[in-house]
């Protein structure tokens, strides 16, 4: 249903109701000329990024830590590429060095001057700051540990009793042969490990005594001698910041308390000082001893000072790279600042009096900002802008779309997953940025990813191959092309690859992919969803075509190696020529590069002139999509000056009509249930920025809108639903609906678009679905509720087929057998079946989740008492043309039937009596809408075998009865109107018999039923409902 034309028109019919869509693609030419607009130019944003420094280890625990005496080891992003060269920093007057041999490098010599590689069991040692060289041979039973300034430790094991190999020495070598190895156990007894941590004075070693307690011990740098040893230390602080007075110890990981003891009385108990790190887990990185001073960097990378002797901490850079690193002469280096232009390496040093110093080693420089991707629709400008050696990011700005100079927003971020990747110079397919023209953007980021993103935060990440490019995009479709296998793809945002084919020239527009005829000289439209071809047009190329762009009005073609190039016209068949180069189509215009004059010249598409709009010198590549673009849905043209300004031109010709493209919408035919999940009434994307728009419904062969819809600017993709309820939020009975949509365009130029449809809504008071398959689509097909022996009220799931599955029941207890059931519509709005249940003298409302089951512990509200007179309860759905459901009761002793009205808040309104003596029908049910006029129906079965249909009026009566069945059912015991449960929009009807047989009749939408079909057995349940 809901037929569509090729131009995106549509025509609604049932019996004497008609609605016909006006406003199609194909309007009036553009004029010659719009009023005059000055360009408007983007300054060019300042960098929010500076060079990256990044120290080595921060402890020797983690690795040779890069800060030195004279000077800091570290990484420094180059002006292309990041991490490029090792370098070494001085102090003094902050000139780097390259190290040499990087390949090889190991890392520093743990807080001084020394560069250090081991080489086929050989440690080479060069002096920073001199350049010369010495090396330590490994012993060949011993392997190597670390290297302190120019004494390298290595140590050699030994398995013990279990097999185990343990440290069994530990040998301080030095490049003059002053050797020195210790055993793992000193003559008093202790077991002495390796050393942790060094300064200029000492080793920190770690030892545990005969006793069991751990202590630190210090051995001289020279003799390696104990000079001192602290107090038991407990075992889990076991790494150590050696300062020029104090010596700190911490834990390895989640703890922000260190233990301190002083130099001149290292036995004395260890001082406790709890540090701020922004988080009670968070251990202190690059802990330091400066001074009197701890020196550390928090959670949010802020480098703090603590006192070590009380007193609050003090601040001593907003931020880091997290990368503080200590010196062996109570010092430390880290990289920071507060902002791009003030990152710099740092010193921190002892003061004087007071916190510690802090002082710019090297001042680091700010990454220039360059835009490297750029593309523009509706007025929306999006650019993506980046540095050498970091992602790019994206940006849009929205540009005013009516008459004058454009204005322009603030510029917001477009999220992405990861951001999108630096691009090489010479790849312009990663950094074209091509948008779909609903508000979506596409880019390639390396080596394989073609990211999708809107600007609600929304992305699609695609892998495709390797260099491949992005050939067009527009609103669901992206079309990218691989060169190395010259395959093209057909790509539907959130679906997938839709097909793919020989790569030729392409582009898209609608719902088709324009590629060369059969012929030279023609194009053929492919269907984008499967690549059936639709239509073939010539367009009076003189060959077959290389490049292709198209819209609305207007087919662009070049030849091959730079051959002849020209316009088709849609509307009058004509062709012109045009230079041939790098080209971008507009709405009544052509902007072409002229890359040996370095300008950017437009032509007029109707009166042919032409005139130079900016200037853009020859990078020898193209830069369409990447320095320069335009808007082709009616707007102007965009692109990056040296000194990184977007200019935005406007073109001077006035836009086509608004017309609408890609155009989706819901079926005809909707079941009420179904209108909240509908893609929208009117989907489509329009050919122009529109001012307002206004969405009126009315019943059909009425002429008062039942609803309306009012809206402001819209750009790209336009979407209006329609929920089936009035302007007052009360659900619409059934029946036949039309829509229009009137958009008036944002320039004031040309007719507003029109577009209408017809719906046929259904079901809306009379539902009976719950349960689905976890993890399958809903198939909205009513379900049967049934009670048995135990006190368990099931949903048997509808298959949408005609019957019930046998899996996926749910089931709930604690009923008693005397208890009756109404399926009653949905009274929460969860689109669900919510259930009436009279039990004794009261009646509940329960309003089980979807797909939960009905449980005497169900939440419910209590409606009402005095149920108890009443034998028959059961709903047809909305007999007082109100939107809601209404319930029907037969008093036991008179058989009268009385309606209970269904009221607002899920509530019945005081009963009404509707027919009297009624106690001859065995069997009654609410039947929903049988014959499609929107009002609710009923079945009743007299004692002698007849069933009879009551057709609603919608005033709350039934008109007289209908005979349907004669001698009929004389042996069944249920009786349910069970809703369209065969998908075919009719209502159905079951019926059980005294043996437990299950049977459906077809209903055929006017009142009447096929012959029984038999559905199951075995249903011999106390009630069927």
């Amino acid at each position: 249903m809901n037929p569509r034309r090729a131009a995106g028109r549509r025509t609604f019919v049932l019996g004497a109701l008609s609605a016909a869509v006006v406003g199609a693609l194909l309007g009036p030419l553009p004029q010659a000329a719009a009023e005059d607009a000055a360009e408007v130019v983007i300054p060019a944003k300042p960098s929010q990024i500076a060079h990256g420094a990044l120290l080595l280890h921060t402890d020797p625990a983690y690795g040779p830590t890069g800060a030195g005496l004279t000077g800091a080891l570290h990484y420094e992003e180059a002006a292309d590429r990041l991490n490029q060269d090792f370098l070494w920093t001085r102090y003094s007057d902050g000139r780097s060095f390259e190290v040499p041999d990087a390949r090889t490098f190991n890392g520093g010599s743990n807080g001084e001057d020394a560069q250090v590689w081991l080489q086929d069991g050989t440690v080479h040692i060069r002096d920073a700051a001199t350049g010369t060289q010495q090396t330590v041979a490994i012993p060949p039973d011993a392997v190597y540990n670390a290297t302190y300034g120019t004494t390298v430790v290595a140590y050699a094991t030994a398995p013990n009793a279990e097999g185990q190999e343990r440290i069994v020495r530990t040998d301080y070598l030095r490049p003059d042969g002053d050797n020195v190895s210790l055993p793992l156990a000193a003559p008093d007894g202790s077991k002495q490990g390796l050393p942790v941590a060094a300064d200029a004075r000492h080793f920190a070693t770690r030892i545990t005594h005969q006793d069991g307690t751990a202590r630190w011990r210090l051995l001289d740098r020279e003799t390696l001698e104990p000079a001192g040893e602290t107090a038991p230390v407990p075992s889990d602080y076991s790494r150590v910041a050696m300062g020029s007075s104090y010596i700190a110890f911490f834990k390895k990981e989640r703890s922000r308390t260190v233990l301190v003891v002083p130099r001149n009385d290292i036995g004395a108990q260890p001082v406790e000082v709890t540090l701020e790190t922004g988080l009670d887990t968070y251990m202190p990185q690059g802990l330091s001893v400066v001074g009197d001073w701890l020196v550390y960097v928090t959670v949010y990378n802020v480098v703090m000072a603590a006192p070590i002797n009380g007193g609050e901490p003090v601040q001593l850079l907003f931020d880091s790279m997290d990368d503080l690193s200590r010196t062996s002469d109570g010092a430390a280096v880290v990289t920071g600042g507060r902002r791009p232009g003030d990152w710099a390496i740092r010193r921190i040093t002892g003061g004087t009096d007071g916190p510690p110093t802090v002082s710019v080693v090297k001042q680091l420089p700010v990454w220039p900002v360059r835009v490297n991707g750029l593309s523009l629709a509706h007025g929306r400008l999006h650019y993506a802008e980046g540095t050498p050696a970091y992602t790019r990011t994206e940006w849009t700005r929205t540009l005013s779309v009516g008459p004058g100079t454009p204005t322009y927003s603030d510029a917001s971020k477009v999220t992405r997953y990861l951001g999108l990747g630096p691009c090489p110079a010479a790849d312009t397919a990663c950094a074209q940025l091509h948008l779909t023209g609903d508000g979506r953007s596409v880019a390639v980021s390396p080596p394989s990813t073609m990211e999708i993103a809107d600007r609600s935060s929304n992305y699609e990440r695609v892998t495709v191959p390797a260099g491949a490019q992005i050939t067009d995009a527009l609103g669901n479709y992206v079309l990218y092309t691989d060169p190395a296998t010259n395959r093209q793809t057909v790509h539907q945002i959130g679906k997938g690859k839709l097909f793919d084919r020989a790569a030729t020239a392409a582009a898209l527009w609608d719902h088709d992919v324009w590629v060369p005829g059969s012929q030279p000289g023609t194009v053929a439209q492919l269907r984008a969803t499967d690549g059936t071809k639709r239509t073939e047009t010539a367009i009076g190329a003189p060959c077959v075509p290389a490049e292709l762009q198209v819209n609305a009005h207007w087919i662009y073609y070049a030849c091959p190696d730079a051959g002849p190039a020209g316009v088709y016209d849609r509307t009058t068949k004509a062709t012109v020529s045009v230079p041939s180069g790098d080209a971008l189509l507009g709405d009544g215009y052509l902007v072409t590069h002229d890359k040996a004059a370095g300008h950017l010249r437009l032509r007029n598409l109707t009166d042919g002139t032409t005139r130079t709009i900016g200037d853009l010198p020859d990078t020898g590549r193209t830069q369409r999509h990447i320095r320069w673009t335009v808007d082709r849905f009616g707007g102007s043209v965009a692109y990056v000056d040296e000194a990184e300004r977007i200019h935005v031109v406007p073109t001077g010709v006035t836009a086509s009509p608004v017309a609408a493209v890609q155009v989706t919408g819901s079926e005809d035919l909707v079941l009420g249930k179904d209108m909240a999940t509908l893609p929208g009434h009117f989907n489509a994307i329009l050919t122009k920025p529109v001012s307002s728009w206004t969405f009126s419904v009315v019943r059909g062969g009425e002429d008062t809108a039942v609803y309306t819809r009012t809206g402001g600017e819209a750009r790209g993709r336009l979407r209006v639903d329609w929920n089936g309820k009035d302007s007052g939020g009360k659900y619409m009975r059934d029946g036949v609906y039309i829509w229009t949509l009137t958009a008036t365009p944002a320039d004031g130029r040309g007719a507003p678009l029109t577009d209408d449809g017809g719906i046929i809504l259904k079901g809306n008071s009379h539902r009976r679905e719950h349960i689905w398959p976890a993890g399958t689509t809903r198939t909205n097909a009513p379900d049967m509720l049934t009670l048995n022996t135990r006190g368990e009220f099931t949903f048997h799931r509808g298959t949408g087929t005609g019957g019930y599955a046998t899996t996926g029941k749910v089931s709930g207890g604690g009923w008693p057998q005397t208890a009756k059931a109404v399926p009653f519509g949905d009274l929460n709005g969860d689109t669900c079946n919510d259930v009436l249940v009279q039990i004794g003298d009261e009646l509940r409302a329960y309003r089980p989740a979807c797909g939960g089951a009905l449980a005497s512990t169900t939440p419910y509200t209590k409606l009402s008492t005095g149920w108890s007179k009443y034998n028959l309860l059961t709903s047809p759905g909305d007999m007082t043309n109100d939107g809601r459901p209404d319930l029907l009761a037969r008093e036991s002793a008179t058989g009268d039937i009385y309606l209970f009205a269904g009221a607002d808040g899920g509530k019945l309104a005081a009963r009404t009596k509707i027919r009297t003596g009624w106690a001859a029908y065995n069997l009654i049910s609410g039947a929903g809408d049988l014959n499609g006029d929107g009002f609710g129906d009923l079945l009743t079965r007299h004692t002698d075998g007849t069933l009879y249909w009551y057709a609603g009026l919608g005033t709350g009566q039934f008109k007289e009865r209908v005979k349907i069945f004669s001698g009929w059912g004389g042996s069944y015991t249920s009786l349910v109107g069970a809703g369209d449960i065969t998908g075919d929009g009719k209502a159905d009807m079951v019926v059980r018999d005294k043996n437990g047989v299950l049977y459906r009749n077809n209903g055929d939408g006017k009142g009447g039923f096929s012959s029984k079909t038999q559905l199951a057995t075995g249903w011999t349940y106390v009630g069927l409902f």
